[in-house]
């Protein structure tokens, strides 16, 4: 990797941090780790190319919400790869309506780690594509089912299969159905990705 590129980690699992510190070392990134918001938050100069890996369960002091609100009223525009322990539908949603970039499940692979990261910064740089990407985007959604959808959309709401079921009057088989199709039309590979897309357009 030619250009600096610093990963800051918040965990207050500083095993964990270590270890996924030794994973991003291997792929030529920088990284500094912190065990609490408020102990990152006295960083206030950022490189251009940086990310910040922000675990979403922060006993005590400052929640991640409450970091990223801060780096909001400073202005800061840094992506924020959010990390979890569990995947319920509802932490998923809110990180990315908060403005999460990626959401990491943990535990995680060397793989996911890296393109977490990578899809964070490179959607945080301004591309001159960008338009052609969002194009992309609009051409996948044109060819879901009016179903599909709807049941993208009660997703990025935060809906579960089962509150969706009800909603639309289906059975939750047939809503899986829809998800797993949603899945492979839009090239998503979790939640976050297709919350990701449908907020993009």
């Amino acid at each position: 990797m030619s250009a600096r590129c610093v990963v800051y980690i918040v965990d207050d699992n500083l095993e964990q941090a270590e270890a996924t510190t030794k994973l991003l070392a291997r792929q030529g990134f920088e990284t500094e780790v912190f065990e609490s918001g408020e102990q990152f938050l006295t960083v206030d100069d950022y490189p251009d190319t940086a990310c910040l890996l922000l675990d979403n369960h922060m006993p005590g002091g400052m929640s991640r919400l409450d970091v990223q609100t801060e780096l909001t009223r400073r202005g800061t525009a840094l992506p924020i790869v959010f990390m979890s322990g569990d995947n319920q539908f509802s932490h998923v949603v809110k990180a990315m309506k908060s403005g999460a970039h990626e959401y990491l499940q943990k535990p995680f692979s060397s793989a996911e780690l890296y393109e977490s990261i990578h899809t964070a910064i490179r959607d945080k740089q301004p591309v001159s594509g960008s338009v052609e990407h969002e194009e992309k985007h609009n051409q996948k959604l044109d060819k879901l089912t009016a179903r599909e959808k709807q049941v993208l959309e009660l997703l990025a709401l935060g809906y579960t299969n089962r509150m969706i079921s009800k909603e639309l009057s289906i059975v939750v088989s047939t809503v899986e159905f829809h998800r797993a199709n949603l899945t492979s039309k839009l090239g998503a590979t979790s939640l976050a990705d297709l919350i990701a897309i449908q907020r993009s357009v």
